[in-house]
């Protein structure tokens, strides 16, 4: 995808907020802000997210 190569090529020289909702695109960043309810489910790496919030984990069918 066009977005994709773009995020990729800003990577590591300039901050890129990215809003998705595919897991695979958030398991890319360096920080995921995860939002569950309206509220802020977890904000860390993707792995330790996975880790720490069942929401998340769900999420991504683990």
């Amino acid at each position: 995808m066009i977005t994709e190569d773009l995020i990729a090529a800003l990577r590591g020289r300039t901050t890129v907020l990215s809003v998705t909702h595919r897991p695979e695109v958030a398991a890319r960043a360096d920080r995921v802000l995860y939002l569950y309810a309206g509220r802020i489910g977890g904000f860390c790496e993707h792995e330790a997210l996975l880790n720490a919030s069942a929401a998340y984990r769900a999420h991504w069918g683990a």
